[in-house]
């Protein structure tokens, strides 16, 4: 047996990108020339838009994009293409076909072979490429919407058809406050290596992070982070009956790394996959559109703290959390006390909250993991509040100390952050 693992304390090399890129300089998001979406030129897509005004019109026209049909050719076509580099072919093409300008993306990483016991074997260097293509908003602030092109065909064909919803909107007039990128990563590994290549930029750009996972029919399950509640909850989402759970398994290195709010789309069990597909694209695309097309940031953390609240007595009580208490307390207080004032000022400190959690060390013995709130452990699980738990677990006072104190201190981070939008 052979496996693959990604060290992420080892820095990707970018290669040089195939397309000349325009936004290096601003967005550094991707090589790719001009980035506006044209008009698609072929039948599929041409059509009398309605006009596109309210936030209600650009809705109501996205939900006509996506279709059963539709993402039945595209996915009939990547499983006909088999192997993940035909499949990749096929992206590009369909893209094309929308005249869409497509920017790759090119990595180098390290790929380690292991036996069955795990023990390495073989040390080599990998080539990704992931595509990305880049709605151009009025702000550089962006939403990023992105699946893994090589084992998830189904969330694949679904980005495609939430980039033909957007093509729509922008025959019709439509250009979003922020800005748009949909990405195809080349599985895990691309995706890893493109969020620690482009780090800084995340941290100073991303307000959100969508993620379609996997697609295999049957229920859907949306998991989010809480700064996306009001975005994924609310009836106007195009949820419909998901079912709707904190963020967990679906967190990759987007919030583990950089620490952007997340959010993941994905089926498990047995239906029509085409069906399940056209139902995420409709509901993660609506989504992303109303992170990019909001007036203001609309970032909340209403619940953070009786989310927290639930996390610690899970953990039990009999360690001393006065000083955390009393940061939690602030928080409730600015949020339940003081509403947001929606200015300018609001809007930059909500695009930088989630970041107070993170740990510029990272977690003890895992430093790739470094958000506070939902992490990995010891054991390779990820959970909530991850260091508290690792140091509850092995009877240790003194990490169970460390680990309230880092917890506190983000939580004053935030606050501190947050203050900005009460005044």
């Amino acid at each position: 047996m052979r496996g693959e693992s990604f060290d992420p304390h080892r820095p990707a090399v970018a290669l040089p990108a195939v397309v000349p890129s325009a936004l290096a300089v601003t967005l550094a998001l991707v090589a790719c020339s001009d980035s506006r979406p044209r008009v698609a030129a072929d039948a599929e897509t041409k059509r009398d838009a309605p006009p596109v005004a309210s936030s209600d019109d650009r809705a109501t026209l996205f939900r006509q994009v996506p279709t059963r049909a539709a993402i039945q050719r595209t996915l009939n076509e990547l499983v006909e293409a088999g192997e993940a580099e035909a499949g990749a072919k096929k992206i590009l093409a369909a893209l094309g076909r929308m005249n869409l300008k497509t920017g790759v993306s090119q990595h180098e990483v390290w790929r380690t072979a292991t036996d069955g016991w795990l023990v390495p074997i073989e040390t080599k260097t990998r080539l990704l490429r992931n595509f990305m293509v880049i709605v151009e908003g009025r702000s550089e602030d962006a939403v990023i919407v992105g699946t893994r092109y090589d084992s998830n065909r189904g969330g694949a064909a679904a980005l495609l058809e939430v980039a033909r919803g957007f093509t729509a909107l922008s025959r019709a007039g439509w250009r979003p406050t922020r800005t748009i990128v949909l990405a195809w990563f080349d599985g895990e590994l691309g995706l890893g290596a493109w969020v620690e290549e482009q780090s800084t930029m995340l941290a100073g750009r991303a307000l959100a992070y969508l993620d379609l996972g996997a697609i295999s029919g049957g229920p859907i399950t949306i998991e989010r982070s809480a700064a996306l509640a009001d975005v994924v909850d609310s009836p106007g989402a195009g949820t419909g009956s998901a079912s709707i759970v904190p963020l967990a398994r679906g967190a990759t290195a987007f919030w583990h790394r950089t620490g952007i709010a997340s959010a993941q789309w994905r089926s498990d069990g047995t239906g029509e996959v085409e069906t399940t597909a056209t139902d995420l694209a409709r509901s993660i695309g609506l989504a992303a559109l109303h992170l990019a097309d909001a007036e203001h940031v609309d970032l909340r953390y209403d619940g953070l703290a009786t989310a927290i609240d639930a996390d610690l007595r899970a953990l039990g009580t009999s360690f001393d959390r006065a000083n955390l208490d009393a940061s939690r307390e602030i928080l409730r207080g600015l949020l339940s006390t003081a509403p947001y004032v929606p200015t300018p000022r609001c809007d930059q400190a909500l695009l930088s909250a989630e970041r107070a959690f993170l740990l510029a060390d990272g977690l003890p013995t895992r430093p790739w993991f470094r958000h506070v709130l939902l992490g990995g452990t010891r054991t390779g699980d990820i959970v909530p509040l991850p260091e508290l738990a690792d140091a509850v677990a092995a009877n240790d006072p003194s990490g169970i100390a460390t680990a309230l104190r880092h917890l506190t201190a983000a939580l004053d981070r935030l606050n501190a952050t947050l203050s900005d939008c009460n005044r």
